[in-house]
């Protein structure tokens, strides 16, 4: 690991004069997919830690990699993981830009399940900041393509983003229509760890929403579904 993490760095700094080419061509034995796949994955490790600044260290290693390799897949997911750390770290004008180089890119390859995915990122990033039309507007998008190609997993995180959005403006009839969405997605994939999550999602819904019989009912439901995990 320490090797590869060395040779990162290397690569990089030669990135920075004109002796990159050289330098993946000395090295592309060892700056496989796989190299630049295990840099992601210790990235996501970091990030999970909430280490952003070594996770975005990594990140940038990959994405500078990739190019190199054109690895097209890996560079836009180092573009939106570089999004979510600066994102989770309250940057959120370096999140924007991030977010949408992600989602250029993944429209230039006409990806559509990674562009849905990204713009879900973008909108959520969107209602932090209050931009609640913009937010709604990207993740609605998203959920027409999830949709049509129907991803459950890909539903689910926009249907539970357009969720959260209807409850902070208040409409609470439809967020729980879109939380109940989710609550059967994740039952069907048997996921009881999202279901939990859910369940306490309606419960704070009826909370909010001054329906407090029906709050403790979802509370307890979201207890008990933890309990089976």
């Amino acid at each position: 690991m320490l090797k590869r993490l060395l040779l990162t760095f290397l690569l990089l700094a030669l990135i920075q004069s004109n002796s990159a080419d050289q330098a993946f061509e000395d090295d592309k034995d060892i700056v496989t997919k796989d190299f630049i796949t295990n840099l992601i994955l210790q990235g996501n490790d970091l990030l999970a830690q909430q280490k952003y600044d070594s996770a975005i260290i990594l990140y940038m290693g990959a994405d500078s990699l990739a190019t190199l390799s054109d690895d097209f897949e890996s560079k836009t997911n180092c573009k939106h993981n570089i999004g979510l750390c600066y994102y989770r770290d309250g940057k959120y004008t370096l999140s924007r830009e991030y977010f949408g180089e992600a989602i250029n890119l993944s429209l230039s390859a006409n990806d559509e399940l990674k562009t849905a995915k990204y713009q879900i990122s973008l909108g959520v990033l969107y209602k932090q900041l209050s931009i609640y039309d913009k937010s709604m507007q990207l993740i609605m998008k998203s959920i027409v393509i999830a949709e049509k190609h129907k991803d459950l997993q890909l539903m689910a995180m926009a249907y539970n983003s357009i969720a959260g959005i209807q409850n902070t403006l208040g409409n609470y009839q439809g967020a729980l229509e879109y939380y109940f969405l989710v609550a059967d997605i994740f039952t069907e994939l048997d996921y009881k760890t999202g279901l939990a999550k859910v369940y306490n999602n309606i419960g704070n819904v009826y909370t909010d929403s001054g329906n407090y019989e029906l709050s403790k009912k979802y509370y307890f439901k979201s207890l008990k579904t933890k309990q089976r995990i």
